[in-house]
């Protein structure tokens, strides 16, 4: 008996072994960044930071709107540049240090005066500073449907 209980333990002790081994490798799940909403996140370098970006219009080709947020993780002020999709339209936002400036029509309005696809689509938008370079991501596209984009959405156009 002696000896199946000596086996057992030094089971046991190889199985936590081999457990604490392979959840010391496993990266935390909290350690990511994600976006709790629709749109994306994007790292420009260790200073700037897009979160929550995403595009609202009614249709492809109508007026659109990109809102989110633009962080500025350092102490000094700079300028971010949006440039959406291949029209080259672009947008800059003046961020102060350690700040974030909301993207949307009630703080910073950044349109789009024909948006390239529709909604559930996506268009490349790219983040750039002159401190950090650039990165491109895919934005999704929405048409507002959803509570409470609705009240971003850009206004229907007037019929005559």
């Amino acid at each position: 008996m002696a000896r199946n209980t000596r086996r057992l333990v030094a089971s046991l002790l190889m199985a936590a072994t081999a457990a604490a081994g392979v959840s010391a490798c496993s990266p935390i799940v909290t350690q990511y960044g994600t976006s709790p909403s629709d749109g994306v996140q994007v790292e420009v370098g260790s200073q700037i930071r897009g979160e929550n970006l995403l595009i609202l219009t009614r249709a492809e080709g109508a007026e659109g709107v990109l809102i989110g947020a633009v962080v500025n993780r350092w102490e000094s002020p700079t300028t971010v540049n949006l440039t959406i999709g291949e029209s080259a339209e672009a947008a800059s936002v003046d961020v102060d240090g350690n700040s974030t400036v909301l993207l949307n029509p009630d703080a910073e309005l950044v349109t789009i005066a024909a948006v390239a696809a529709a909604p559930g689509a996506t268009i490349d938008v790219t983040v750039s500073s002159p401190e950090q370079g650039s990165v491109t991501v895919a934005v999704p596209v929405l048409d507002g449907t959803l509570a409470p984009y609705d009240e971003f959405l850009p206004p229907a156009p007037v019929e005559e």
